[in-house]
């Protein structure tokens, strides 16, 4: 029988894209990943993954077995957080994405007070410069730059970000003054 915690494996495994960057994610070995994978697909007779040295990709039944698999864990956390709130003391996965540049300078400051502040919520953090669908990734929160392209998302300004661009004397005198970036 399949259990929850290999649900989210091989969620996260899916998101990641490769049972490396999964066990990465979670604090997992790549093989740890693998063989709760492979286990789960064991339990449902069916195999999720098309593998090969260089891929991983999601088979039919994979691709079934993950869109049933998001409902059933969001309903999980769902629960969880109903639980929790009967105590007033915040808990539970916050799962976010980040651009992987002010993650590593400013979000992981910040995250550090906030897991002081509510120790019974645990972060995953999803350092990315690429922008994912929130959404379809599970993911609760995003930073990104500029605004949202889902008009159904709730969007929240925290901060402007300045950009420049520089060049030196010496590059402009070789290959002239750009005229768009």
């Amino acid at each position: 029988m399949e259990s929850i915690a290999g649900m989210r494996v091989f969620a996260r495994t899916v998101e990641a894209g490769s049972f490396s960057a999964a066990g990465r994610q979670i604090g997992a070995a790549p093989s740890s990943v693998s063989r709760q994978v492979a286990e789960l697909e064991a339990s449902l007779g069916a195999r999720l993954f098309h593998r090969t040295t260089r891929t991983l990709s999601l088979t039919e039944a994979g691709r079934i077995y993950y869109a049933r698999a998001l409902k059933i864990l969001d309903e999980v956390d769902e629960a969880r957080l109903a639980v929790s709130r009967l105590d007033g003391t915040p808990s539970g996965l916050l799962r976010m994405t980040v651009p992987d540049g002010i993650a590593r300078e400013i979000i992981s400051m910040a995250v550090a007070d906030f897991i002081k502040a509510h120790p019974a919520i645990r972060v995953v953090l999803s350092l990315t410069d690429e922008v994912v669908d929130i959404v379809a990734g599970g993911f609760d929160l995003a930073i990104r730059f500029g605004r949202p392209a889902d008009s159904s998302l709730k969007a929240r300004k925290i901060g402007e970000s300045r950009r420049i661009v520089c060049a030196s004397p010496d590059y402009l005198a070789r290959v002239g003054t750009p005229q768009h970036p």
